[in-house]
């Protein structure tokens, strides 16, 4: 029962991934590339920030996002547009006009993004090769599975992944994958790096993908936010 039900997490979760990317903007991955089945890269220990008030972001120029169902948050760039699936609900409110302008789609199609993600972020700054930067949260109960695992999924949905640019980062609390692809859309190439956030207290894994039109971008995206990472504990009130 556990295995059928992360199968179809992974049905659901990482295609959805592609899905954003490729709607809304992208990631890298080379034609021509060894498909020989390689180890991700693991770098040095790694522990996320717990701070005393994990909605403060790290620098002023930055706010927080925080997935509060999967325990983790990270930082956005301030003048970024950021989206909550709980509050965004109608196509009329301005805060969903401007993203879909921002994105250049129909702001009921936004909503549609939403009822799958639990969070989107969307750059003010201009687009790279006429998409825009996006970053956006989703998770579930328990983990992914292994890269193996992972992959047939991802590049089932039309995307392309460098195996040598995988990284595995392990830390006390919580373990990060970092997977870059990139997938073709209207002719052109969108880049995107999906952030596989597992943590071993609450077993939930939050799924984290930046998307660009240029494969640099998307990777600083993703360095922001990994360096920004950290808990998110919610405190209940007592009754």
């Amino acid at each position: 029962m556990m295995a059928s039900r992360r199968r179809l997490a992974l049905r659901v979760s990482l295609p959805l991934a592609v899905a954003v990317a490729a709607s809304v903007t992208g990631c890298a991955a080379l034609p021509g590339q060894d498909d020989e089945a390689k180890q991700p890269a693991e770098s040095q220990s790694w522990a996320p920030t717990k701070e005393a008030d994990e909605l403060d972001p790290m620098t002023p120029e930055m706010q927080v996002i925080a997935l509060e169902e999967f325990g983790v948050a990270y930082d956005v760039p301030e003048k970024w547009l950021v989206l909550d699936s709980a509050t965004a609900t109608d196509p009329s409110e301005p805060s969903v006009r401007k993203a879909a302008e921002r994105l250049g789609v129909a702001p009921k199609a936004v909503l549609g993004m939403l009822t799958r993600l639990e969070s989107i972020a969307i750059s003010n700054e201009p687009s790279a090769g006429g998409l825009v930067d996006s970053i956006s949260g989703a998770g579930q109960k328990g983990r992914l599975g292994t890269v193996e695992e992972i992959l047939p999924y991802i590049t089932s949905s039309g995307a392309e992944v460098d195996r040598r640019r995988i990284e595995s980062v392990r830390g006390n609390e919580l373990s990060v994958l970092r997977i870059p692809f990139r997938v073709k859309h209207a002719g052109r190439f969108r880049h995107g790096v999906i952030l596989d956030i597992y943590s071993r207290y609450e077993d939930r894994t939050a799924i984290v993908t930046v998307a660009s039109g240029s494969a640099d971008r998307a990777s600083a995206g993703a360095d922001q936010v990994v360096r920004s990472l950290r808990i998110f504990e919610i405190e209940e009130d007592l009754v």
